[in-house]
């Protein structure tokens, strides 16, 4: 109880912090609702439809968010970048422009990298992933463009500081619509593919986007700022914003993802459907994480640019700390009661305990590591966050493609886990060395004691 009492004392006392949690209470809401979706759709499909059906959605949900990345060229978190800088100094025109030239130029990347898998889809799926079903691949393409779109949306909700509209769209929305949907497809027995479904998902999904953005304030008055500055972003400079975000977060899904595609090539769509259930149960611990990373951002842009860097390193190390106390409870479950926590998917599940252990001790050392992505990719940083995700990768796909043929899922877990601890540590050795404080929590340890 006392650590509880602490936590919260600590929680009120810091200005920061309390406007972060205030905030971010809804967003957890919003988070956890879509979550549950989400796994609840995961039990239901494990257990009606079995591992192999499972395992196939897996293996299209991971390809499309990795075709995705390209088109979206870095612009979700370059979006809140900008436009937190922006409109502290400039009006409603600049930010409207810098908003229009985002979406035309990933509308017609998306269209294009579409239109492209498609024509491809036969070779890609013959020669490359050695699978009979041409469909995925025409799946993935059909896929790309409406994923980019929403995904733009609810970046540009989330620097204008909308958070409840960007978790909506961000994190529920595409799970709430695919699990409606599936159960209407099997309550009236129109035996869709669940693979189609989640394709069609995202289409009613971007229509539900679309409509929210009709609903913003286009004028976009709340906005304080001098229209009569000088344009400070044209095309040019965005994107140059961008591209070292587009290569950390190419380089950050593949890393996630390397896995799931790899077990995908060289194991089954069944081994795919356990290790995928596993991985989703261990990153519930990361729930916390990325909702207070999305309202941090803004605050931690808003610090660095009023060159407030008590209050910063402050914020993070509060931030870290309540990161921890959450996710422990989590990590302890399924560290030390695995089998039982996978025995909930159905019979065969629990093949996948040591996956479960290995995913979780990496969600650890995440948890204790704080966001330090944010930071660097907020404080113009993301230029290392970048080659740290590259080097991290690398290491991934290396392990991954020694370790999968000889240990399955297993194999694949270890690789996740050290690259996931390696691209945690080096960060927090970054941030240390150029920022000067430390961002790792662990309890019992003077945490104001800088290493």
């Amino acid at each position: 109880m006392k650590i509880v009492q602490s936590l919260i004392n600590r929680i009120f006392r810091d200005i920061y912090l309390r406007e972060i949690v205030s905030c971010g209470s809804t967003v957890l809401f919003i988070k956890i609702f879509g979550m549950l979706i989400s796994y609840i759709s995961m039990i239901y499909i494990t257990n009606y439809y079995g591992a192999e059906d499972f395992g196939a959605l897996t293996l299209i949900i991971s390809i499309v968010f990795v075709a995705s990345i390209i088109p979206k060229f870095g612009m979700e978190s370059a979006l809140v970048r900008i436009i937190g800088e922006v409109k502290m100094t400039h009006g409603r025109s600049a930010i409207k422009k810098i908003i229009i030239k985002s979406f035309l130029f990933v509308l017609a990347l998306s269209s294009f990298v579409s239109i492209s898998l498609y024509l491809s889809s036969e070779a890609i799926s013959s020669d490359i992933l050695n699978k009979d079903k041409v469909n995925y691949i025409e799946l993935v393409a059909i896929a790309i463009t409406p994923m980019v779109i929403i995904s733009i949306i609810a970046a540009l909700f989330q620097s204008l500081k909308k958070m409840k509209l960007y978790s909506f769209l961000k994190m529920t929305l595409v799970h709430l619509i695919f699990f409606l949907t599936l159960l209407v497809n099997d309550f009236y027995d129109l035996r869709f593919d669940i693979e189609d479904i989640y394709v069609y998902s995202i289409g009613l999904s971007l229509i539900v986007a679309i409509f929210f953005i009709y609903r913003l304030d286009l004028n976009l008055d709340f906005i304080k700022g001098n229209n009569n500055l000088s344009q400070p972003y044209g095309l040019y400079k965005i994107l140059k914003t961008a591209f070292p975000m587009l290569l950390a977060s190419l380089s950050f899904v593949i890393m996630n993802l390397t896995d799931v595609l790899m077990l995908g090539l060289y194991t089954t769509l069944t081994d795919v459907g356990i290790y995928s259930a596993a991985q989703k149960i261990a990153t519930i611990s990361s729930v916390l994480l990325i909702a207070i990373n999305s309202i941090a951002a803004p605050k931690i842009i808003e610090l660095y640019a009023n060159k407030d860097y008590k209050s910063l390193e402050s914020l993070i190390k509060q931030i870290t700390r309540l990161m921890f106390y959450i996710s422990a409870p989590f990590l302890l479950i399924f560290i030390f009661f695995p089998h039982s926590v996978m025995s909930i998917f159905g019979e065969g599940f629990t093949l996948g305990v040591t996956v479960l252990v290995l995913m979780s001790l990496s969600q650890c050392v995440n948890a204790i590591s704080g966001p330090v992505g944010v930071i660097l990719t907020m404080t113009d940083k993301q230029v290392a966050f970048q080659y740290v995700i590259i080097i991290s990768t690398v290491l991934n796909i290396i392990l991954n493609y020694i370790l999968i043929p000889r240990y399955g899922i297993d194999g694949a877990a270890f690789a996740t886990m050290v690259s996931m601890i390696f691209w945690n540590l080096t960060l927090v050795v970054y941030i240390k060395k150029k920022m000067g404080f430390v961002t790792i929590y662990i309890p019992k340890i003077n945490y104001e004691k800088k290493i």
